[in-house]
């Protein structure tokens, strides 16, 4: 059954959400590519400065943050933009 991966988090001060929205147009591509299941992911920004990514898998076992801890460009570049501190993810079984 299909599942929602939700993750959001806040950029570390020194990141420009100009350069971050560069880097995850990257991202997006790898992601479509690199992440099995995965049927359409999106970003946003609230006014505080949070962000949001939400990602479409055919199921709950596909999600999940793993991806954010390898090496290859742009993942890389992307999770080193992250405050890691702030990320929050959870996952939710479309019913």
């Amino acid at each position: 059954m299909a599942a929602f991966d939700i993750v959001t988090f806040s950029l570390r001060p020194e990141i420009s959400d100009v350069a971050f929205t560069t880097i995850d147009a990257q991202m997006q591509e790898w992601a479509y590519v690199n992440l099995p299941g995965i049927m359409r992911r999106t970003v946003a920004r609230n006014p505080q400065g949070q962000w949001i990514v939400v990602q479409l898998f055919n199921e709950i076992s596909q999600c999940g943050t793993g991806y954010f801890t390898q090496s290859e460009s742009p993942v890389s570049e992307w999770s080193s933009c992250i405050d890691h501190s702030t990320v929050v993810a959870s996952a939710y079984t479309l019913l």
